[in-house]
This record gives C-alpha cells, sequence and structure tokens, in this order.
C-alpha cells in the first residue's frame, strides 16, 4: 500500500488545518442553547493562544437533562486519558509490536507476519468473521440522520478553523468568542443528539476540551501570581536603592579622622539594610521561578492528554472526533507546535509506517485519507449492487468496514443492501460447508443459486471440486467391485471406504456394495454391530465406522433407512453446535443453549452433545431455569406463570424464538380466559 506517499504529498499541499469533512454547508442559526452565556471566553490578545498571562477560557458547565449552557467555570476538569505507566499503555505497546511485524500484500489480499512467517488472508478470520456480521443485521443510519450529523460536524470545524473559507466571519488571529462558544456547544450536543452512534465521544472530547481550560486558566492565574511578584521586587530595588542612597549622601559636620569612621559606619550600615532588600528579591525571584515552572508543567500535562485522546480516536477509527479536537488542540495550544510528543508505541509504529514525524496534521491526513476512502469505498459497494455484483461489492464492504466502521457513511448504508449481501455472504458459506462435510448435492444446489445471485460469482471452484469427488468415489468403488470380483477382502474394504470417504451420498455406493459385501464373512459382525448401536443409540460409534456400515447395509432397506436417519442426525447435531458456537462468539451462551437444548432432548445418548448443552445451561442459569420452569408451568395448563416465566426468559435473551413466540401465544390465550363472561 502507498499509504505513506500519499500522506506526504498530502501535507505538503494541506498547510492549514481540515476544515471539512464531506457533507452540507453548515448554517450557524441552527445551534440550539444558551449561546450568549457560552461566548463569555476570555479570549488572548495575540494569534499565539497559549503565551504568558493569556488564557483561553471556553468550557462552559452544563447541567444534567439541560443542553443550555451556564456561566463559564475555570476549574472544570474533563476525564483525562491514561497517562504513561498505566495498564493503558502496557496494552497499546502489547498491539503496537504486534502489529509493527505486519506486513500487508494487496495483490493476494493477505497478511504476512515477518517475524514467523505466517500468511493469512485479510477478511478470513474469525474477529472479522464477527464484526462483519454483526454490521450487516444492524439497523441502518438514516440517510437525513446522517446528513444532519455531518452538518453538525462541519458546523464546529468551520467555528473553529482560522480563516475560514467556508463562510461566517473570520478574523486573522482566527475564532471569536462567540465562534468557540457555538462549537462547544455543538460538540455537547452531539452525544445528546445523536447517542445512538456516537456513545459518549463528543462528552469525552468535550471533557478534554473542559481540562485544556482548566489548565489555561491555573496557567493565567499563576502568571498572574508571577507579574505581582515582578512588582514586589522592583518595589525592593527601589527601596533598597533609596535607603543606600539615603544612607551615603548624608552630609556629615565631622572632619578628620572622625569623619572617615562617619562613612565607613554608613558604609556597613547601607550594606546590612540593602542585604535584607536582597534576600527578600532572592526570595520572590525563587517564588517566580518555581511558578513559572508549575505553569508550564500544566500546561504540558494538558497538552500529552489531549495528544493522548487524539491518538485514541485515531486507533479506535472515530476519524469525525480526530478532526474536531485537532481543531480544539490548535485553537488551545496555537504556538505552531503541533508535533505529538506523547511517547508511546503506537506514535512510534504509525511514524515509521507513515515515514513521517507525526503532528496533528499528519494526523488529520490520514484521518482525512481515510475517510474519502470509506467513501469511494461505499460508492463502489453501490454500484457493484446495482450492476448484480453482489461477490465483489461483498469483498469490498469488508474491507471499507476495517478502515472505517464508526464513519456515517457506513452506518447509513441501507438495511436491504446489506440483507442482499447477507443473503449472499450466508449462501456463499453454505456451499463451501457442504463441500467441507461432502455434501455434493447441497453444494451444487448453493452454487447454482450464487450464479443467479451474484453476475460476477465464479462457480468453477465448487463445480470443480464435487465433480473431482464424485470420480474419485466412483472410481474407488469400481476398484472395490473388481477387488470383491477377485476375492481381496482387505482391497475390496479400503476402495469400499475411499469411496464413502470421498462421496458419502454416492448413489452407487448405495445401489452397488450389498452384492459385493455379501461375498464376505465380515458383514453379519459389521451388520451386528450396527445394530448395537443403533439399540444403544450410539450415533458417535456409527460415526466412527460410516463407510464400512454403508457398505454393509447397501441390500437392507431397513438398515439404510436407519443408516441415513443415525449420519442425518450426526449431521443434524454438528450444525446445531456449529450454530451455537456462532452465538457464542457473538457473546450470547444463552442463545447457544438454546440453539443445542432442542437437539439434545431429540438426541438424549449423545455425550458430545450433552456436555456441550450442560457447559451453555451453567453459562446462563437464569434464562435455562426460565425456560425450563415456562415449560413445567405449561405442561400443567399454568397459563399465567408459564406466561410470567417465558417473559423472565425473554427478558434474559431478547433473541429468544421460543420465548418470544410463546410470550405472544400465552397472551393471547390469558387474554382470551379473561374475556370470557
Amino acid at each position: 500500500m502507498h499509504l505513506t506517499k500519499i500522506l506526504i504529498l498530502f501535507v505538503a499541499f494541506t498547510p492549514h488545518a481540515i476544515c471539512q469533512v464531506p457533507g452540507s454547508a453548515f448554517d450557524e442559526s441552527s445551534i440550539s442553547g444558551n449561546v450568549e452565556q457560552a461566548t463569555k471566553i476570555v479570549m488572548p490578545d495575540s494569534p499565539n493562544v497559549g503565551t504568558n498571562n493569556q488564557s483561553l477560557n471556553f468550557s462552559p458547565t452544563i447541567s444534567p437533562g439541560n443542553t443550555s449552557l451556564a456561566a463559564p467555570t475555570g476549574n472544570s476538569v474533563g476525564t483525562s486519558p491514561a497517562q504513561p505507566g498505566t495498564g493503558g499503555e502496557k496494552t497499546e505497546g502489547v498491539v503496537a509490536d504486534k502489529l509493527k511485524n505486519l506486513e500487508i500484500d494487496p495483490a493476494n489480499e493477505t497478511v504476512i507476519n515477518s517475524k514467523t512467517g505466517s500468511v493469512w488472508a485479510i477478511t478470513d478470520n474469525w474477529m472479522v468473521d464477527a464484526r462483519y456480521e454483526r454490521y450487516l443485521n444492524q439497523d441502518a443510519f438514516t440517510r437525513q440522520k446522517q446528513e444532519k450529523y455531518l452538518h453538525q460536524l462541519n458546523g464546529i470545524l468551520q467555528l473553529l478553523c482560522p480563516k475560514n473559507p467556508y463562510g461566517g466571519t473570520r478574523g486573522a488571529s482566527g475564532p471569536t468568542r462567540e465562534d468557540y462558544g457555538k462549537a462547544y456547544q455543538l460538540l455537547r450536543n452531539l452525544s445528546a443528539e445523536f447517542s445512538d452512534y456516537d456513545g459518549g465521544v463528543a462528552n469525552t472530547l468535550a471533557n478534554q476540551v473542559d481540562a485544556l481550560n482548566a489548565a489555561l486558566a491555573a496557567r493565567q492565574k499563576l502568571y498572574a501570581e508571577v507579574d505581582a511578584l515582578e512588582k514586589e521586587i522592583q518595589r525592593a530595588k527601589w527601596n533598597m536603592d533609596v535607603t543606600v542612597k539615603h544612607r551615603m549622601d548624608r552630609n556629615s559636620e565631622r572632619r578628620g579622622a572622625d569623619r572617615a569612621q562617619e562613612t565607613a559606619e554608613r558604609t556597613a550600615y547601607a550594606i546590612q539594610a540593602g542585604s535584607g532588600y536582597a534576600r527578600e528579591i532572592a526570595k520572590y525571584q525563587a517564588l517566580q521561578a518555581a511558578k513559572t515552572a508549575q505553569a508550564e508543567a500544566k500546561m504540558l500535562l494538558a497538552k500529552t492528554e489531549f495528544q493522548t485522546l487524539l491518538m485514541q480516536h485515531f486507533a479506535a477509527r472515530r476519524f469525525q472526533q480526530v478532526l474536531i479536537g485537532g481543531a480544539f488542540y490548535r485553537t488551545g495550544f496555537g504556538d505552531g507546535e503541533m508535533s505529538i510528543t506523547t511517547e508511546t508505541k503506537l506514535t512510534q509504529l504509525l511514524s515509521e509506517k507513515l515515514g513521517v514525524p507525526l503532528t496533528v496534521t499528519v494526523l488529520e491526513a490520514a484521518t482525512v485519507e481515510a475517510i474519502e476512502e470509506v467513501r469511494r469505498g461505499m460508492g463502489a459497494v453501490s454500484n457493484m449492487l446495482t450492476d448484480r455484483k453482489v461477490a465483489g461489492a461483498e469483498k469490498r464492504l469488508m474491507e471499507t468496514l476495517l478502515v472505517g466502521e464508526n464513519l456515517p457513511e457506513m452506518l447509513a448504508f441501507s438495511v436491504e443492501q446489506r440483507k442482499a449481501i447477507l443473503a449472499f455472504r450466508q449462501m456463499r458459506q453454505e456451499a463451501t460447508k457442504a463441500v467441507e462435510v461432502k455434501d455434493f448435492g447441497r453444494a451444487e444446489e448453493r452454487n447454482n443459486r450464487l450464479s443467479e445471485m451474484a453476475s460476477d460469482y465464479d462457480p468453477a471452484m465448487i463445480r470443480a471440486a464435487v465433480s473431482a469427488a464424485m470420480s474419485e468415489s466412483n472410481m474407488h468403488l469400481l476398484k472395490a467391485r473388481n477387488a470383491a470380483t477377485s476375492g481381496d477382502q482387505a482391497t475390496a474394504e479400503a476402495e469400499v471406504k475411499l469411496a464413502a470417504a470421498a462421496w458419502p451420498q454416492n448413489p452407487a455406493l448405495e445401489k452397488g456394495t450389498s452384492q459385493m459385501m455379501d461375498r464376505f464373512n465380515s458383514q453379519a459382525e459389521n451388520l451386528k454391530e450396527l445394530d448395537a448401536f443403533l439399540e444403544k443409540g450410539d450415533l458417535r460409534g456409527i460415526e466412527s465406522k460410516r463407510e464400512v456400515f454403508t457398505a454393509s447395509v447397501a441390500d437392507d432397506p431397513d438398515r439404510q433407512a436407519r443408516l441415513r436417519a443415525a449420519l442425518e442426525a450426526i449431521v443434524e447435531i454438528e450444525k446445531a453446535i456449529e450454530r451455537a458456537r456462532e452465538y457464542e462468539q457473538n457473546g450470547s451462551p444463552a442463545e447457544a443453549w438454546a440453539a443445542v437444548e432442542p437437539i439434545g432432548r431429540k438426541y438424549p445418548n449423545d455425550q458430545k452433545l450433552l456436555r456441550i448443552t450442560s457447559d451453555y445451561a451453567a453459562r446462563s442459569p437464569d434464562f435455562v431455569r426460565h425456560i425450563s420452569s415456562a415449560r413445567d408451568a405449561a405442561a400443567k395448563k399454568d397459563t399465567a406463570r408459564a406466561l410470567v416465566s417465558y417473559l423472565s426468559a425473554l427478558r434474559d435473551n431478547p433473541s429468544s424464538e421460543e420465548a418470544r413466540l410463546k410470550t405472544t401465544e400465552l397472551a393471547e390465550k390469558q387474554l382470551s380466559l379473561l374475556e370470557q363472561p
């Protein structure tokens, strides 16, 4: 990937702050809240915000439940990011160390670990699959809400951007007091109005602005004290000069030795008086140095906290917040120093990968590049879906999701388009799974449906795999028949196993093996063992010898049906277990239990299924207890208690199909009972 070159060119041709994200222009009259209070800001007199004796106090207090602004405060300290030395830095360091060894091969869409040599597909891992499935099943952000959200984001950036080219009245030194108040109000309103998307991130950024304001106010206070000390120093110097001069300039009436003695006495007295003032001056100067150091330390801490928050938002792909945070950062620390000095492994990694020193401007450039990448990616996905190129759209959507999962363009992707991609994805997975379990009839059916769903889908891979497996199975079956004809029992059995392993549902295998295996004495033993397994319900035992049993029952329709039922039961059990594991990976052990429990009741002798069902039951005891109680009550015709228990189960697991259906059924039944005279 050529991200480094792109970023260098972008920074070279982008000397100003990033002042707008894609979206509509902003109308300042749409800002709600008491902006008059927010404009009461102590503004600096020069463009260099942050020099001595200057404060940018633009963090008003918002009372709970009220979006209007109260009077600004000077000591409102927001929540600070994790500082170096905490667990957060350790976690970041571990992640950075792992990322450092990864290289992307865009041609093959793979990731290479340069340290271990391992290679894997970018989109082929359980964590990416889980996030992708979750995204495809989420509700979409409405287009109107997306435009409104971007409208407010642009409003904040336009209000804070120096020499704003997008409208508004801005002075040469930057935004006005009213601009800051409006920008802060919009930032606070973001979390309140877009809680389903923002998730409080805007409030976190606003809290950091509060912390910056507190640091600026504290620094202003300290430098005011420094100025007061300077006045005391000048006063002490003046007093010392006046005292010494007064003592030394007095006329003496003495003559000779007496006058010389008087001069010496005056000199000693002047030195004694001056030393007192000198000590006072030294004390004031020491206090000056201490307060100056304290003021600069507060600003350094505020800058470090702000930089850390920007890095956290960038790592979390909250790109709009990075742009807004950069604008506030540039306002609060307008001294021309935009370098990110926070020494963490993540900043070192980004600097190394980008190839340039990491600054706020570089971070903004990378952010805008990511936003543009997502915008173009989503445009390409929409065009592909229009042309029925669903296979390509599925890949491009996943890639775009990895870049900017939290961007409005991603969240506004329509439910209909998501469902189209989800249906194709699930169908493709079913076809692949059918090939893996060698259910080639199902694989062919799914493969044909995929070709109908997507014009760019290539069915050749699955078709070739199915044809090869069928040919292999028929070839081994032919060899088995030849071996049986010649009396080679071992070879015949081996070839039958290979034929069944290659294609378990081969029709020729079912029809022809009975005549062939009748020639061997072992057939009776195989049938006896199969009968024992069937009687005990030992499905795993049947599965372990499925090839032998398949050959043995080739001429026994009754046993064929029972064996087929047992094998289908194994497939049914394994599918239920696989589905339960998917629910478990998505963090829903209750739904996982609900997936395997009915199958467990159907096949109570399967130990693997019993063990997995018990494990999920132990991890979701409340849901299991409520479901069991509801079933018992329903069996006893206790409709009210059953309804209460199903409602409790539905509260424990809102996705429970049984609880939802039974709740509706019992509620209607209970209402009908109440309506009876």
